[in-house]
């Protein structure tokens, strides 16, 4: 079982907070921390971005954003095959990301059709 850099601090921090007469309780130390990861978004697929209508557009691209909060959203799949490498699903569209823990990155892959998100070309 790995152990979360985030929960590992609050339990560092709750015990220096007992120690001196202050208590704070884990859940309160992990809300105040806030953790936001930077998203890359590299020139392909912004131009399939660009390419969408802009209805569409607008949709994906807050999803892709949202990711700087919560880079692992209710519905992403894990692939098979990477270590690091995620899927969200906006539609009839996927996008294709990496999620770099150590450096705080999301990187997006892809964003295409669900029809055409797997092909190797």
């Amino acid at each position: 079982m790995e152990s979360d850099p985030i929960v590992a601090a609050a339990v560092l921090a709750s015990r220096q907070a007992y120690q001196q007469g202050d208590y704070m309780t884990i859940q309160d130390y992990i809300a105040s921390q806030t953790l936001t990861y930077n998203v890359i978004i590299p020139k392909p697929v912004q131009k399939e971005l660009d390419a969408l209508q802009k209805d569409l557009r607008t949709r994906i691209t807050d999803r892709i954003l949202a990711l700087a909060e919560n880079p692992s959203p209710d519905g992403v799949v894990k692939l098979k095959g990477s270590e690091n490498e995620y899927r969200i699903r906006i539609g009839d569209y996927r996008v294709r990301y990496e999620i770099e823990d150590d450096n705080l990155i999301v990187l997006v892959l892809d964003c295409r059709h669900r029809r055409d998100i797997y092909r190797k070309f």
